[in-house]
């Protein structure tokens, strides 16, 4: 190949090079025409500038006005971030976490860099840490209308538990078993499912400094003068034949129907006053004897 004939070739690669460079700039401004990108103090999206997408005034670097999605597809499985209105927002940092805002002007959730997620509040300080007016919290199955509900709410009167069945209580369980059962009555069981006909029905042994029964009759009626105490030898009748004190339950009924702490004292304490008029009694005809026989000592 001569000179002449090199030079000649050079021009026709120089000559096609720039063919494809203007063909690819060419594209490259129809699709930014097409898709309504402008960029603001740089003409060339490599150097510092704001690009609107669907704008042509950019207030960020990246301003996209109308929905857009973020998308990748990863062993088969897609995965997205859209949004559909122009004030939505998330953003994360390595020192805020990520953080999600939904009018515009505020963080209304955030998820710490220690994995904190803080609804309402910016600083979580626990794993879930939701701060409202409202200071409640929802779960449910389906709609609140259809489905059930259960209400976590805290105001000046406490903690409040609430779900919207009537027909449902409250269990608390682990995998030994249920704990506590609250029924739809208001019935307690601890350690036991089982609460029906007592508010609090317990498995197991109270302990317990004081305990304190309301009682609407107590036995002071064996002090007044019309009470019929009945006689010693009355009594020993019924304990030759019971087996047990009159108006006390028999160990067939303790096993059977268990006691009623605050009957049983008073039945106990009827006993106790009853016993006392015994020994007063007694006490009067030993002093009636001691007399007698003073007597009959001075005659001798």
């Amino acid at each position: 190949m001569g000179r002449g004939d090199f030079l000649r070739f050079n021009i026709i690669i120089v000559y096609y090079v720039l063919k494809s460079m203007r063909a690819i700039c060419t594209s490259i401004i129809m699709l930014f025409s097409a898709t309504q990108v402008y960029a603001q103090q740089n003409s060339y999206p490599l150097l510092p500038g704001k690009v609107g997408i669907g704008t042509d005034a950019p207030t960020k670097l990246l301003d996209v006005r109308g929905d857009f999605r973020l998308g990748l597809t990863e062993g088969g499985t897609a995965y997205s971030i859209g949004f559909t209105r122009a004030d939505a927002q998330l953003y994360g940092t390595t020192a805020a976490g990520l953080l999600l805002g939904g009018d515009g002007t505020g963080t209304d959730m955030n998820i710490s860099p220690a994995g904190n997620v803080g609804i309402g509040v910016t600083n979580a300080g626990a794993r879930l840490h939701v701060v409202n007016g409202q200071q409640q919290i929802m779960f449910a199955t389906g709609t609140s209308s259809s489905g059930y509900t259960l209400n976590i709410g805290l105001n000046d009167d406490g903690v409040n538990f609430n779900n919207n069945s009537s027909q449902r209580g409250f269990n608390f369980s682990n995998q030994s078993g249920q704990l506590l059962t609250i029924s739809n009555s208001g019935n307690v069981g601890i350690g036991t499912p089982h609460s029906t006909g007592y508010k609090l029905a317990v498995a197991g042994t109270i302990a317990g400094r004081k305990v304190k029964v309301t009682q609407e009759t107590w036995a002071d009626d064996v002090f007044h003068d019309d009470y019929a105490l009945p006689s010693l030898q009355a009594v020993a009748n019924f304990i030759r034949v019971n087996k047990h004190l009159p108006e006390i339950p028999s160990e067939k009924e303790v096993k059977a129907d268990g006691l009623d702490l605050g009957e049983m004292n008073r039945l106990l304490l009827k006993k106790v006053e009853e016993l006392t008029l015994y020994i007063i009694r007694l006490e009067n005809n030993n002093l009636e004897l001691n007399k007698r026989m003073e007597m009959l000592e001075q005659k001798h």
